[in-house]
């Protein structure tokens, strides 16, 4: 039975990560800052080396896109030092290591898709740490999964499908921006996967090490999918009142970071190499709402 280690155990992701490494048939050692904080380089080294590992998936973040602009050396320590020192013990212990990162590094408007091989472009802290974490893993030498996922929402947790219904449940009118362009994926469909990949890594004859985009379907804005939820959310008994969303434009929040306009991922290369399906965000909502 292979024993991995899961950071960040206790966020949106890391919880249904437990439950499908569980289920998989993996050792899971769960890890929040009780049992290790991964800004703390000798921990991390000692932590990694004495528990015996088959590998390491850091689903740790600093993911509080605004408050990062005025913390900007913590959201670093988390998102870039964090990753840093994990990559460096995988690497001491010859053990893989799956990291999560975000569709954030992407900021120029394409008007495609966004591929791996793309050129990244980050706008704000939270995007330029997260950038950093990765470069700091591929530099480490250590044999890496970098998983780049975007506007993840599940049961667990704070995100944008909860905090629309919680708003919707209270009120008749909302307002949504309607140019901010991405993939909503679900924390479930999203762990699904990345169990998948996991397995496809520990086989003996895997080389396909890199960076891979893993996202739920259909892109859509961020209008539109409050639209969705709603809508979902009425056809189902969530709400009892119908509620009128209004579009308006990011530069009307005055937000203290930046958004990508259209940071949507290409994941063309995850379905080849893993031969996995994307998650159809839409069947997911109703076990966000439950």
């Amino acid at each position: 039975m292979a024993r991995i280690l899961v950071t960040g155990a206790q966020g949106q992701l890391g919880q249904e990560l437990g439950i499908e490494l569980l289920k998989a048939g993996f050792e899971v050692v769960k890890a929040g800052r009780d049992l290790l904080d991964i800004t703390k380089e000798q921990e991390v080294f000692e932590v990694i080396s004495n528990l015996k590992l088959d590998a390491v998936i850091n689903a740790a973040a600093y993911t509080a896109v605004d408050k990062a602009e005025s913390e900007p050396n913590i959201a670093y320590e988390i998102n870039a030092l964090g990753p840093k020192y994990i990559a460096h013990a995988c690497a001491h212990n010859n053990i893989p290591l799956i990291h999560i990162s975000t569709d954030y590094v992407f900021s120029k408007v394409t008007y495609e898709s966004h591929t791996e091989d793309e050129q990244t472009y980050c706008e704000g802290v939270y995007a330029q740490t997260k950038l950093d974490g990765e470069n700091f893993i591929k530099d480490s030498g250590c044999k890496y999964l970098i998983v780049r996922t975007s506007w993840v929402f599940g049961r667990f947790g704070k995100n944008f499908v909860k905090a629309i219904f919680n708003k919707a449940k209270t009120t008749n009118t909302l307002t949504v921006v309607d140019d901010e362009l991405g993939n909503p994926t679900p924390a479930l469909g999203l762990a699904c996967g990345l169990v998948k990949m996991l397995e496809r890594v520990l086989t003996p004859d895997f080389k396909e090490f890199g960076i891979y985009h893993f996202s739920g379907m259909p892109a859509l804005n961020r209008y539109e999918f409050a639209q969705e939820i709603v809508k979902i959310a009425l056809e189902n008994k969530y709400l009892d009142h119908e509620v009128k969303i209004t579009a308006i434009k990011k530069a009307d929040l005055n937000l203290s970071a930046k958004r990508p306009d259209d940071s949507r991922l290409n994941c063309d290369k995850c379905k080849r190499v893993f031969n996995l399906t994307m998650p159809f965000w839409r069947e997911y909502i109703l076990n966000t709402l439950a």
